[in-house]
């Protein structure tokens, strides 16, 4: 008799632990990298701290060589016009969560310097937001892109 009441509890236990390790576990996050389509960008300035109206910049379409396109790896941000023309120079940057510290290596300049930081605030396998704050002199900007995987 007292096996039988040992039993149960242990049976019971077994039962819910196998249980907890059949849930569903969530969906990986989609990856950064990849080719992704401008698509538009709200750009706030702040003056005196005081939030301007904003400003909104539709970009091109795929079909337009004035379009353009960022290409993301694990390490290096690129950007080019969709007629393949670079837009710029690579930019380089690091990733702690949310957050890319973005940089360049300037001609004869080592290590990378950074000049700026970027809060992803959506990332799904089709669309990607960031925004990012841009010093200007005592004021500065807040510009939120938005761009969607090729």
């Amino acid at each position: 008799m007292n096996l039988r009441l040992l039993a149960t509890p242990l049976l019971a236990t077994g039962l819910l632990l196998s249980t907890l390790g059949c849930s569903k576990k969530s969906d990986p996050e989609p990856s950064l990298e990849g080719m992704w389509d401008d698509i538009s960008s709200v750009s706030t300035a702040y003056v005196n701290g005081q939030p301007q109206p904003p400003q909104t910049t539709l970009h091109p379409g795929r079909n337009d060589p004035n379009g353009s396109y960022r290409k993301i790896t694990g390490t290096a941000i690129e950007s080019y016009y969709n007629n393949g023309a670079a837009l710029g120079s690579t930019e380089y940057y690091t990733r702690s969560g949310n957050v890319l510290s973005i940089s360049i290596i300037p001609i004869g300049s080592n290590p990378p310097i950074v000049i700026e930081k970027a809060e992803i605030t959506q990332l799904t396998a089709t669309d990607l937001t960031f925004q990012t704050i841009q010093p200007t002199g005592y004021d500065y900007f807040i510009i939120e892109s938005h761009c969607k995987r090729r």
